[in-house]
């Protein structure tokens, strides 16, 4: 019981986590407005950017890589937290993406 009640309180703070960038609030704001103290939003947003142990992230959505660009190219990749990943030219995509995927699942990225 203790699980699923901290699995409910979990969700209530992930979608209060999500709402507030798009309230039009600073932090501050959007606590007193949702009834929180700003240190429990902050402590709760830092656990919830932690994967649970032993399952991985769910920050990755599935990717498909239809073709590969031309070996001529450089390639960037755009990620939503403001991360770029610039691939030189003459690399193989595939190859670059799953040493990424990789490092970042071990933790060391």
């Amino acid at each position: 019981m203790a699980k699923l009640c901290s699995a409910a309180l979990a969700q209530v703070w992930r979608e209060r986590v999500e709402r507030q960038p798009g309230s039009g609030l600073g932090i501050e704001a959007f606590c007193r407005q949702e009834g929180v103290s700003p240190a429990s939003f902050y402590e709760w947003k830092k656990r919830l950017r932690r994967p649970a142990a032993g399952k991985p992230p769910a920050a990755f959505a599935a990717v498909t890589i239809v073709g590969n660009p031309p070996s001529a190219e450089r390639i960037e990749i755009e990620l939503p937290q403001g991360i770029v990943l610039r691939l030189p030219p003459g690399v193989e995509l595939r190859a670059a993406l799953a040493a990424v995927l990789q490092a970042v699942s071990a933790g060391e990225g």
